[in-house]
């Protein structure tokens, strides 16, 4: 039952807001520069309290975007707070609204690593760097991942946010179901749930219905395995088996493991001497 409301959950999924509805103006107006200012340079500080009902209104335009996505992801108070505030400083330091940042500043203001994020925002908003990352993702369609080193990003921690723990948990129960049964190796759970998150990041959809086997060769031929991308031959060989695709990836040897390359790739082999 747990699993059949799951995958309902990954059809039923739908973006968690719509950016459409937004006025996205990539310039601020004199008002939202003058409120920018004061909250930076006045309204510092543990003990800082409340926004003044001025900044409230004269920042309605960024804030709302923002509220809703975080509100979306089911963040604590606190946490919607830094994350606010941090794209605020940003904001007032850049002279523009986030709508108009390219992938470098994104990169800038997520921190290629949490050492450089807290430099970045001198240490006051430590844990607001996932939660950065998944505004970005939401409002400003950022996906350049390989801009970030190995470990630098929690990509299954996003996608959960933004597609929703159930949904994520269906497309990856459906796809270790399949190569479970031809026997691949549970040690490589780990780097086929960071590469189902990868694709279906890039994809920008929970649903394994919508990948297709173009998007699939795309990813492939970046040959590089940062984010598992060596796990992308099985991932395509449980789409194809779920008739999702008609055929999994050309097989790459030097992409697996040797240990793992005997595991799969025998079974791979009886089951096509049984079949003759």
């Amino acid at each position: 039952m747990k699993s059949e409301t799951a995958t309902e959950s990954a059809r039923e999924w739908h973006w968690l807001v719509d950016v459409e509805r937004y006025d996205r103006d990539p310039r601020l107006s004199q008002a939202e520069k003058r409120e920018l200012a004061y909250l930076a340079t006045h309204h510092v500080g543990a003990s800082a309290g409340p926004w003044r009902d001025r900044s409230k209104i004269g920042l309605h335009r960024l804030i709302k975007p923002l509220h809703d996505t975080l509100n979306a992801m089911h963040l604590r108070t606190n946490q919607k707070c830094y994350t606010i505030r941090a794209l605020m400083l940003e904001m007032h330091r850049r002279g523009r609204s986030y709508w108009s940042w390219n992938d470098t500043e994104w990169v800038e203001t997520i921190g290629p690593t949490m050492k450089a994020f807290i430099q970045q925002h001198a240490g006051k908003v430590v844990t607001a760097r996932q939660h950065l990352f998944g505004v970005a993702y939401v409002l400003a369609g950022f996906a350049a991942f390989d801009r970030f080193p190995i470990h630098g990003i929690e990509l299954t921690t996003l996608a959960q946010a933004v597609f929703g723990r159930e949904s994520m948990a269906s497309s990856l129960e459906r796809i270790l179901g399949v190569l479970t049964k031809w026997g691949y190796k549970p040690s490589i759970q780990g780097k086929i749930h960071t590469a189902l998150a990868y694709t279906l990041l890039k994809n920008r959809s929970p649903r394994l219905e919508d990948i297709s086997f173009e998007f699939l060769q795309t990813l492939n031929q970046k040959a590089q395995t940062k984010y598992s991308l060596s796990q992308l031959y099985p991932l395509s060989r449980a789409l194809a088996d779920l008739k999702i695709i008609q055929t999994p990836l050309p097989l790459r040897r030097q992409s697996l493991p040797l240990l793992e390359r005997i595991d799969t790739e025998g079974v791979a082999g009886w089951r096509e001497l049984i079949h003759k």
